[in-house]
This record gives C-alpha cells, sequence and structure tokens, in this order.
C-alpha cells in the first residue's frame, strides 16, 4: 500500500512545487536548444514555462500580503484550475495566431492539462461546497496534478510523437 500521507505536508508540497517550475525552466532551455526546428514545441514550453513560474511567483505574492494570509481562500483551488486554463487558452492562441500546427506532444500535453484542471475542480467541490477538507481525494489531487507536471515536461524534454492511430497501426496483431 503507498503511504500518500507525505503529499500532504506543507514544506513537501512547496519543493515539489519549486522543484517542478524549476524542471520547467530547465526544459525551455533544453526545447530551445535540441529542437531548432520545432516551433510549435518552443511556443508550447515558453508559454507553459511562463505560466509556472507567474503562477508560483503570484501564489507566493498572495501569501506575502500585509495580512500574512492568502487572499481569497475559497478560490485557492479555482486559482490553480484558472491558471491551468489560462495555459492552454494562450497556447492555443499563440499557435492560431501564429498559423503553427501543434506538435503531437503539445496535444498530448493539453490532454495532461486538461487532467489538472478537472482535479483542481473536483476538489474545490470538495473542499468547498461539499466542506470536506480532509478526503480521501486530496492525495490522489497532489500524486495527480504533480505526476501530469512532471509528465508535461518530459514529453517537452523528450519531444515525445505519441499518436494512438500511429501506436495501434505498430501494435496491430497480424
Amino acid at each position: 500500500m503507498i503511504d500518500f500521507s507525505i503529499f500532504n505536508n506543507y514544506d513537501f508540497g512547496l519543493f515539489i512545487e519549486n522543484f517542478i517550475t524549476i524542471l520547467f525552466v530547465i526544459t525551455l532551455f533544453l526545447v530551445f536548444y535540441r529542437y531548432k526546428n520545432e516551433a510549435s514545441l518552443k511556443v508550447g514550453i515558453s508559454v507553459y514555462s511562463i505560466s509556472y513560474v507567474l503562477s508560483n511567483f503570484a501564489f507566493n505574492l498572495l501569501e506575502t500580503l500585509p495580512s500574512g494570509k492568502l487572499v481569497g481562500p475559497e478560490f485557492y483551488y479555482l486559482q490553480w484550475a484558472m491558471y491551468e486554463a489560462l495555459t492552454i487558452i494562450f497556447c492555443f492562441m499563440f499557435h492560431l495566431t501564429k498559423r503553427l500546427r501543434s506538435h503531437n506532444a503539445l496535444v498530448w500535453i493539453y490532454r495532461l492539462s486538461s487532467i489538472n484542471i478537472v482535479s483542481c475542480l473536483y476538489m474545490h467541490y470538495l473542499v468547498m461546497v461539499l466542506r470536506e477538507p480532509n478526503n480521501w481525494f486530496y492525495s490522489v489531487y497532489s500524486v495527480t496534478v504533480n505526476a501530469t507536471a512532471l509528465m508535461i515536461v518530459a514529453m517537452f524534454a523528450f519531444n515525445f510523437k505519441w499518436s494512438f492511430s500511429e501506436w495501434f497501426l505498430k501494435s496491430r496483431l497480424s
């Protein structure tokens, strides 16, 4: 049985959050260095890196306001859902305005970000609507959000070109 209680520790959560943000910045440089002809990946990692750095900064700024409390704690999970949604929207809009074709990895990244959005919205529902802050889903939420963020970094770093139809054709038994 996996013990998820470590993910409920605030210091560990802060460490993971900062670690993932640093990984996005490192991956930004890696993508620009390795994939010179992949404009879609460059745009995607730029938008995602800026988003993660700014959301990390904005969240920490809100925590250190003079009152010492987070402004609008009832919007904690909605705030993270909004950051993810805005990241997808900005990335998609930039691709539309520059008429870039979205890379297959970026399509999967949109899907992973959508999983994060749904997780944040469900946590908001549990904590704010049902008033159950210690629900079992919190551990699942913590692992899901961090795992999908790491998968997003990996997709950018390793330039995965997953396509379900290609995978199906390769793995077909004939």
